[in-house]
């Protein structure tokens, strides 16, 4: 069972107008789909949002937290960006570029704020140039766009090579454990576990790690993008793995989270694309753009821990770490 932003969005307008009549004539949707939906959020969030009653719906404590929390998502990447079609004009070797939620605060540094640090690679053109379009989605729907050719790269987590795909890597994230505020590992058996993403090769990941972290949660939900997990665990509703790009301000104290950093697991962060691709050779000049700004970027991320890989081979790496560590 998962939650999307589209149901976060369809239970702040029910708690906005206290009518899931009311919302559903705003939503243009029906008064029953929109039942169904509110009740299968509430059963994959494990609370009661609401109170029925004859006149309209109250929100509940547990849904007024759920609401304070998730305001901002109604519109804050409400419509991610869709690939487009080539327009009139556009420089013919730029790229469509997909990327998951925790990939984009490092990706966009490089490509919109990074220009300057790119060690002479391209330094005539801005990486943000080669860009035609961004798309933000989860892995799976990344993926499936760059096997049917609709999307030029994508930017994911621990990326696999296949017939058709080529991989790329490019940095590697250590993982945290993210709780909600005050919470402690001991008591997680009491809570569900937001699993985020769909891919499989993630899936089993994710689940390995919390198999030798010997975390059993009581039940697990998948949960993206990850600004939507992070609303869901201030709001005291579960906790995740996430890698550490995921979660702004992971080196600092919170409040409004409790994060225990996994020492011994880590996220290889990777492009992928098609081995066929039209525009390959822009894909790896755009790369190589890309690689020649993560030392300098990373440097100045200070909540992040990451590992710049600099030769990547089938049986050994050769990296040089830069780490910003609390």
């Amino acid at each position: 069972m998962s939650v999307d932003q589209r149901q976060l969005r369809y239970f702040l307008e029910v708690a906005s107008t206290g009518s899931i009549n009311k919302a559903a004539e705003r939503l243009h949707i029906s008064q029953s789909a929109l039942s169904r939906r509110m009740a299968l959020l509430e059963r994959a969030t494990g609370t009661t949002l609401f109170t029925r009653r004859p006149t309209g719906v109250e929100l509940t404590q547990d849904g007024q937290r759920l609401a304070s929390q998730a305001k901002y998502l109604a519109g804050h990447f409400a419509h991610p960006l869709a690939p487009k079609p080539r327009a009139f004009g556009t420089a013919a070797d730029a790229l469509s570029l997909g990327l998951v939620s925790g990939s984009k605060r490092v990706m966009f540094s490089i490509l919109f704020d990074g220009q300057n640090h790119m060690g002479g690679v391209g330094a005539s053109t801005p990486p943000r140039a080669s860009i035609q379009s961004l798309f933000e989605s989860a892995a799976d729907v990344l993926i499936e766009l760059v096997r049917r050719a609709e999307l030029d790269l994508a930017i994911i987590g621990n990326p696999f090579d296949d017939l058709i795909l080529r991989t790329d890597a490019l940095w590697e994230e250590s993982l945290l454990l993210v709780m909600p505020p005050e919470c402690t590992r001991q008591q997680l058996g009491q809570y569900r576990f937001f699993l985020p993403s769909q891919e499989p090769h993630l899936v089993t990941f994710i689940m390995s790690v919390l198999q030798r972290e010997q975390l059993t949660p009581k039940e697990i939900t998948t949960v993206t993008p990850s600004e939507t997990t992070l609303d869901l665990i201030r709001s005291g509703l579960g906790y995740s793995i996430l890698h550490c790009s995921a979660v702004p301000g992971a080196a600092a104290q919170s409040r409004e989270l409790s994060i225990e950093p996994l020492l011994h697991s880590c996220i290889r962060m990777g492009a992928v694309y098609r081995s066929d691709a039209s525009r390959i050779k822009e894909i790896q000049t755009l790369l190589t753009a890309v690689k020649s700004a993560l030392p300098d970027n990373i440097a100045r991320q200070e909540d992040l821990t990451l590992h710049w890989v600099r030769q990547v081979s089938p049986d050994s790496a050769q990296r040089a770490s830069v780490t910003r560590s609390s």
